[in-house]
């Protein structure tokens, strides 16, 4: 049975050049959510990546109002640049301290029961060795890369396996005092001559002497 994936990306998330979008990245959550469902939330990272914790922290906080509080559920991590090779020992270590040491992290700082799914996809353009006079290795590379993206839908369906994830609600924060005084301060001042509705009797017109 085929599994329908709709992708949708977040331009802007975790801006390079520190520009925050956070708030209409949580609008384009809430209409996806509301128009189709979330399977998964999708966190791409290199393999090599040091600012895996980072991102993570960055997208707790984008997501801390959001309602259900159950997204966590539908996160998986994605780590990229994982491309075949004939040496795959060289990969084995990294791997292993994303899917242990660095997930049971993972599920300590951010107090959860079951940390998210780690996935490891091949991003490389592959090139026929027999362009530069090796063997041919096009029918193991082209499997390999079926064979992470296969793993990739797989996890993405079990992630909605219990239902999409869809925004219910998007709760408010509360006003700091600051914000209360920013507020107050940019409100107009009541200009002279005007009279609250609320006064019973405002003041009356000087009387004309036509004399």
């Amino acid at each position: 049975m085929n599994h329908v994936v709709t992708v949708a990306d977040t331009p802007g998330f975790a801006d390079s050049a520190g520009r925050d979008f956070t708030v209409a990245i949580q609008d384009y959550i809430m209409d996806v959510s509301d128009r189709v469902g979330i399977d998964a939330f999708l966190l791409v990272f290199q393999l090599k990546s040091q600012q895996v914790m980072s991102i993570l922290k960055a997208f707790a906080e984008l997501m801390k109002d959001m309602e259900p509080n159950n997204w966590w559920d539908h996160v998986i991590l994605v780590f990229t640049r994982v491309d075949y090779t004939t040496e795959p020992q060289k990969l084995i270590q990294t791997k292993r301290y994303i899917t242990q040491t660095l997930r049971e992290e993972i599920k300590t700082t951010f107090g959860l029961e079951t940390p998210p799914p780690a996935v490891f996809v091949s991003s490389k353009v592959h090139q026929c060795p027999l362009l530069f006079g090796k063997e041919c290795d096009c029918v193991e590379v082209k499997f390999y890369q079926n064979e992470r993206m296969r793993i990739l839908k797989e996890t993405i369906a079990k992630c909605g396996e219990g239902g999409r994830w869809r925004a219910t609600n998007k709760k408010k924060p509360e006003p700091t005092e600051a914000a209360e005084d920013e507020q107050r301060e940019q409100q107009p001042p009541v200009p002279v001559h005007s009279y609250p509705y609320s006064s019973p009797h405002p003041p009356q017109p000087p009387a004309h002497n036509n004399n």
